[in-house]
């Protein structure tokens, strides 16, 4: 990653993968993203929301689990590849996720994620390693 997609990332919490998507996966991201964009506020399920108080762009909340097309860019091939396999965790992001807490999502946004992206962002203590990053393919059930 260069210094500037680091940045990016870090300021937007994505970054951009040139032909990473066949055009297929890019069009349901792009579907189930507009869908987000255009359902209200007050119609959105219990954990989403539309923030548009940041200056440089708005924020959708929990995004990546609106729909199961962009759920599935989570694990990804192109984007899926956990190069070390002695990891202590795996992040959404910068979550960290050896920290105890009850609930790291709200409920109505883990009722519509996969179990695979459940173990992802369940916390585990410092010294476990999550089981899927163990395996080089992740398919959503």
């Amino acid at each position: 990653m260069t210094p500037e997609q680091r940045y990016f990332f870090d300021l937007t919490g994505y970054l951009h993968l040139q032909q990473a998507l066949c055009s297929e996966e890019l069009e349901l991201a792009q579907q189930a993203a507009q869908r987000y964009i255009d359902t209200p506020n007050e119609q959105l399920s219990s954990g989403f929301e539309f923030i548009s108080e940041r200056e440089h762009f708005n924020w959708y909340v929990h995004a990546f689990a609106f729909d199961k097309a962009l759920e599935a860019l989570t694990f990804h091939p192109q984007t899926w590849q956990p190069k070390n396999r002695e990891r202590r965790f795996l992040t959404l992001r910068y979550s960290q996720q050896h920290m105890v807490r009850e609930n790291p999502l709200p409920e109505g946004v883990l009722a519509k994620l996969s179990p695979e992206t459940h173990e992802l962002v369940a916390t585990l203590p410092f010294t476990e390693i999550k089981a899927i990053a163990e395996r080089d393919v992740v398919h959503l059930t």
